[in-house]
Parts: structure tokens; sequence; C-alpha cells
């Protein structure tokens, strides 16, 4: 049986973009492994796990709160990828592809966000 979480387009879309980070971040160079790799890798595993640790608490606050973290670990994510660029550990090809799947994930989380905040009554 399915978490709850699990039937989230959001949250799925978030896994999507975690793979697609690991996977790319293979390339990057082995010196980077403890720096840009592990620093990016982990704020593209924090979005899912935290959509996933909002939606299993019970009360929406918390919910929209949790939401809230992975937004903020999107943003980390984007400006990481725009790093990787800079620098040259990222091919444009590369960057477009993530960056693609980033503004998917964006827009769906807003989206929850902005539903539950209705139902919650938060400015």
């Amino acid at each position: 049986m399915k978490a709850p979480f699990e039937r989230l387009r959001v949250w799925q879309a978030a896994q999507d973009l975690a793979v697609d980070v690991y996977q790319t971040t293979r390339e990057f160079p082995a010196d980077e492994r403890y720096g840009l790799t592990s620093h990016l890798r982990r704020a593209a595993v924090s979005i899912a796990a935290n959509i996933a640790e909002g939606n299993a608490r019970g009360f929406r606050r918390e919910y929209v709160q949790a939401c809230y973290v992975a937004r903020g670990s999107l943003a980390e994510v984007r400006s990481l990828l725009d790093l990787s660029v800079r620098i040259g550990y990222l091919s444009t090809g590369n960057y477009q592809r993530l960056t693609a799947g980033y503004g998917n994930v964006v827009g769906m989380l807003y989206r929850l966000i902005d539903s539950l905040r209705v139902h919650t009554h938060e400015p």
C-alpha cells in the first residue's frame, strides 16, 4: 500500500529531480565528492523528504511549514546548479534538463502551498 504522500505528483516530481541530480553529479570531479556534489545531492533529497514529512503530520500548519522548507531546498538546488554551470561542472544541456525539472517542482509546490494556506487561513 502506498503512503499518502507517494500519490502526490509534486512528491513524485521531486523524487525524479533528486534521481536526476544524483545521476548527473556522478560526472562532477572526484575532489568535489564532499563539497558541491554532496551539498547539491542533500538539497535535492530534502525537497521530497520535507514534502513527505509535512504530509504525514496531522496539522496543516505543520504541512505548510514543511513545504516552505522544501521550497528553500529547491532554491538551494537552483543556486547550486547555477554555480555548477559557472565553474564548468555542468553542461548547458544537463543544466537545462535539471532546471526544467526544478521548474516543474516549483510550480507544483507553490500550488500545494497556496492550497494548504487557503485551508489554514494563513496570510
